[in-house]
C-alpha cells in the first residue's frame, strides 16, 4: 500500500477476506494509502470492529461529497473506537464540512467520543464552531475541557479571548 501504484489495489482486494484480522485492517490501510474509496466502503460494515475503525480513519483524506454522510452513519456503530475514528477522521476531512455532521459525536454517551468530536471542530474555520465549544468547557471530564480549551485555541475570532477567561477558573490546575 505504500508504493503509491493504485494497480497494487488488485492484488490487496483478496486480502480483505483474509482469515487473519491484522492483515485485514493492514489491507483497509494501505487501500486508503492508495486512494482507493469505492473499495473501502462496504468495510465500513465489517464484522470486526477493528476493520471499521480503520476504515473510518482511512476515509478523512478523501475528498469525496459522500465521505461525511459515511461517516455519521458510524456515529450509531456499538463500539466507541469506530464512533471515534469517524468523528476523527471528519476533522480531518479536507473540504468545507457542515458542522452538524460531528453533531451525533458530541452527543456520544462515552467521554472519548465526545473528546474526539471536540478536537476535530478546532480544526473547522466556521465561527459557529465557537458555539459548539463553549458548552464544553464546563464538562465532567477534564479530557473534554482540555480539548475545549485546545479547540477553542485555533480559533483567531477576537471573542475567543472571552470564552476563554472563565477556563481560567476551572478548578484543575490543567485546564
Amino acid at each position: 500500500g505504500n508504493t503509491g501504484n493504485p494497480g497494487a489495489a488488485e492484488y490487496l482486494k483478496p486480502l480483505l477476506n483474509d482469515s487473519s484480522l491484522e492483515v485485514r485492517v493492514a489491507t483497509v490501510g494501505s487501500l486508503g494509502n492508495l486512494n482507493q474509496f469505492e473499495i473501502l466502503i462496504p468495510e465500513l460494515n465489517d464484522s470486526y470492529w477493528e476493520v471499521r475503525q480503520r476504515a473510518a480513519l482511512s476515509l478523512g483524506s478523501f475528498a469525496d461529497p459522500r465521505v461525511p454522510q459515511l461517516l455519521m452513519s458510524l456515529s450509531q456503530d456499538q463500539r466507541w473506537e469506530v464512533r471515534q475514528a469517524a468523528a476523527i477522521s471528519l476533522g480531518n476531512f479536507n473540504q468545507p464540512l457542515d458542522i452538524d455532521y460531528l453533531k451525533p459525536f458530541l452527543d456520544d454517551n462515552l467521554w472519548m467520543v465526545r473528546q474526539a468530536a471536540v478536537i476535530s471542530l478546532g480544526n473547522f474555520n466556521q465561527p459557529q464552531a465557537i458555539d459548539y465549544l463553549k458548552p464544553f468547557l464546563d464538562d465532567d471530564y477534564l479530557e473534554i475541557r482540555l480539548a475545549a480549551v485546545n479547540s477553542l485555541g485555533n480559533f483567531t475570532d477576537p471573542q475567543i479571548v472571552d470564552v476563554l477567561i472563565p477556563a481560567l477558573n476551572d478548578y484543575d490546575w490543567q485546564v
